[in-house]
This record gives C-alpha cells, sequence and structure tokens, in this order.
C-alpha cells in the first residue's frame, strides 16, 4: 500500500512543474523498500529532457546551470549523499523559488575590487 501512495505522490509532484508552483518531495526511507524501483516508473512517464536525473550534485553544480535547463523539470537526486551536499542550493531553489550567487573580481591591473 505505501508503495502506491508513494507513486502517487511522486507522480503529482513530477507533473507539478507544468504548474507555477512545483511540489518537493524527499524520500528517506531504508534500503530496499522500493524507492528507486517506484522513481524510475515514475520518470518513465516523464519526457526525457523534461527530467533532470542524477546520483549526486555537488555543492554548486545548481549555481552553475543556466535557469532554462532545471525550470520546469523534474530534478531526480537518487542518493541521499548527492543530496545533503547541495542541500544548501536545493533549499533555496524550494524555498525561494531562485536561486543567485554573486563575487567580487580583483582587477589584475589596478589590484582593485
Amino acid at each position: 500500500m505505501d508503495e502506491d501512495i508513494n507513486k502517487k505522490l511522486f507522480y503529482i509532484s513530477a507533473t507539478s512543474r507544468l504548474t507555477g508552483k512545483p511540489l518537493s518531495v524527499l524520500d528517506i526511507s531504508p534500503s530496499g523498500t522500493g524507492k528507486s524501483f517506484c522513481m524510475s516508473s515514475i520518470l518513465e512517464l516523464i519526457p526525457p529532457d523534461e527530467a533532470d536525473i542524477n546520483s549526486r550534485l555537488t555543492p554548486k553544480t545548481l549555481y552553475y546551470k543556466d535557469e532554462k535547463d532545471i525550470q520546469g523539470k523534474v530534478l531526480s537526486i537518487e542518493e541521499l549523499v548527492g543530496i545533503e551536499e547541495a542541500l544548501e542550493s536545493i533549499r533555496m531553489i524550494v524555498s525561494a523559488e531562485m536561486l543567485s550567487t554573486s563575487g567580487i573580481e580583483k582587477d589584475p591591473r589596478t589590484g582593485m575590487m
């Protein structure tokens, strides 16, 4: 029964990418409970160009992706470790619905920032 509920939840979340307010799902459960099978079943229903499937993400991966490369797509991260490393950027996308960064560079000629 839980597997049916999870499939429905994953499907609703995946299709919510087409709305202005996409949903997020984090499934943390023991190994061997069918998470990967359930998610791969749902991803088969999504056009390949509308899913960004990853085993893990580095902390800065999402900062370097162009907005159009992730907007309206299902972001799937297989491993918990892969989520932990990128948690800050994932949280910003979910809560603020945007991700931005800025920096300062030193002018090599003047040494000024």
